[in-house]
């Protein structure tokens, strides 16, 4: 009887644990991977010190380089660190990505300049974007929706036969360049075609690097 009793309590003991583990781990919730973001933005920090603070004009520079790469972990997922340069290979923002295990289909994306950040939290259910702390809006389709009232934010617009635009509410502030995806030296990743104001420029930022970050997993 004893014995009996000892096996369920293990066999209980393992039940949690394993659930314990699958929802910390494998296929967490909104709330553990918020949490995941405060490690991530730790690391990130350590990068910081490297950064070339980015201007109007080296956010013209940005390029589609990738730099600097280290991976970390294999069962629960991976971990993915490294730099974005300029053309010029100085590093202009510094990135942290956590991927869960396939199935679950979530990623946490941290991206840092020198004096702001960017996060983006991949669900099932879309991207949810938070700039310097702030919950801005879901991302989805190549668009940046408004949390509330689900107002365009910003886009990336294919055109046939022409450079894929960048559009931040019904302004056109960019293109991106056609050669980002491919081994040139030092593609830039786009060209401005207006100015930008502060706020424009952080919606024009989490597009262009979301989609360089996801192109290069």
């Amino acid at each position: 009887m004893l014995a009996f009793a000892f096996i369920i309590t293990l066999s209980f003991l393992a039940l949690v644990l394993g659930v314990h583990t699958y929802s910390r781990y494998i296929n967490p919730g909104l709330p553990g991977m918020k949490k995941e973001v405060i490690k991530l933005r730790s690391e990130a920090r350590k990068m910081v010190g490297e950064l070339i603070p980015i201007d109007r004009n080296e956010l013209d520079l940005l390029s589609a380089r990738v730099v600097n790469k280290q991976l970390k972990g294999r069962i629960f997922g991976r971990k993915t660190r490294g730099y974005i340069t300029s053309i010029y290979d100085e590093p202009l923002l510094a990135f942290v990505v956590k991927r869960y295990p396939r199935s679950s289909k979530k990623t946490i994306y941290y991206v840092r300049s020198s004096n702001s950040e960017i996060v983006i939290i991949k669900g099932r259910k879309g991207a949810q974007l938070y700039i310097d702390g702030h919950p801005v809006g879901l991302v989805q389709d190549g668009k940046i929706l408004e949390r509330k009232q689900n107002r365009k934010l910003g886009e990336l617009v294919s055109l046939p036969s022409l450079p894929e635009e960048v559009k931040v509410g019904n302004k056109k502030v960019a293109t991106l360049n056609s050669d980002v995806d491919t081994k040139s030296v030092h593609p830039r990743l786009f060209t401005f075609i207006n100015p930008v104001s502060a706020d424009e420029k952080r919606v024009l930022l989490a597009l262009v690097v979301y989609k360089l970050l996801v192109s290069n997993e």
